[in-house]
């Protein structure tokens, strides 16, 4: 039988969101047609460089990189921006990588879902400018600033969606498959050379990244980053508890589901790793189909 077509859902979570690279591995491995994309933030960053042919780029280009290289992508923001960081290393990474390419021009239905902080309403990005929809969806509050667009001042869209099944709804792909990499926590203590995090301590991706501030001098930054770690965890409980409950609205055919205490947020060093890990999933959560003539 032929593989069934898919509409995939690709949450938020920081580095984990990494996991749905491995994910998409795994569908096009067993032959899964994936005919649209919904994402926020980090699942908006990932199925935008699917959809424009630009993933294993992608792929490529963040394993060959040091936990140095990619400290050295913080711009540290010093004015009023609402930000921590300016954002614009990275922007230059991803422009590098999709130009001017517009939503409306890739070969899948995408949807990168934002929030707008000053109606807060979630605002579904489906036109326009690929790179500044997926900047839009990935703004962090207080990390990255708000992006100005046509449809208002925007904001990651897992404040509110961390799991944005409902743009998928109308589609008329067989399955709708969501990646949902901040559920609840494994319960199984991992190694002390690859634990992410336990309760009240930042994760080690944040560690390294105050050492790094501090080193550079920035000592307030550096502060203000460590107080980031608790709201981190924080957050992640928040998009935890919001994902279960937009899942149970909108339940997917299939859902593949991580850890949140998979690694820390900032953790992208961890990239290889975190990888196989959505790969490993994907192989437990959706059944292998087999094209066989005659099936």
């Amino acid at each position: 039988m032929a593989a069934p077509s898919v509409s995939l859902v690709l949450g938020s979570g920081g580095a984990r969101g990494l996991a749905h690279i491995g994910v998409i591995r795994w569908l096009e491995e067993n032959h899964y047609g994936i005919e649209a994309i919904s994402g926020c933030s980090m699942g908006a960053l990932v199925g935008g460089l699917y959809g424009a042919g630009k993933l294993q780029d992608y792929t490529d280009w963040l394993l060959a990189r040091s936990t140095r290289d990619l400290l050295a992508l913080l711009d540290l923001s010093f004015q009023r921006t609402g930000g921590l960081i300016a954002g614009e290393r990275l922007t230059a990474v991803l422009r590098e990588l999709v130009g001017d390419t517009r939503i409306e021009a890739l070969p899948v239905r995408f949807t990168a879902v934002a929030v707008n902080i000053e109606t807060g309403r979630e605002v579904w990005l489906t036109r326009g400018s690929l790179l500044e929809a997926v900047r839009a969806s990935f703004a962090i509050p207080m990390i990255f600033p708000p992006v100005a667009h046509r449809s208002g001042l925007l904001v990651d869209g897992g404040i509110l969606n961390p799991v944005p099944i409902a743009p998928t709804l109308g589609d008329a792909s067989d399955l709708i498959v969501a990646v949902h990499v901040s559920g609840e926590v494994s319960g199984t203590p991992p190694a002390p050379s690859t634990a992410a995090a336990g309760a009240g301590e930042p994760d080690r991706g944040l560690r390294r990244l105050t050492g790094y501030l501090r080193r550079r001098g920035s000592e307030a930054v550096a502060v203000s980053w460590h107080m980031l770690g608790v709201a981190n965890q924080a957050f992640d409980a928040m998009q935890s508890t919001i994902a279960r409950q937009k899942m149970a609205a909108y339940p997917p055919d299939i859902l593949v589901e991580l850890p949140r205490d998979l690694c820390g947020m900032h953790e992208f060093h961890r990239a290889a790793e975190i990888i196989e890990h959505g790969y490993a999933a994907a192989a437990r959560c959706i059944p292998a189909v087999s094209t066989a003539p005659g099936d």
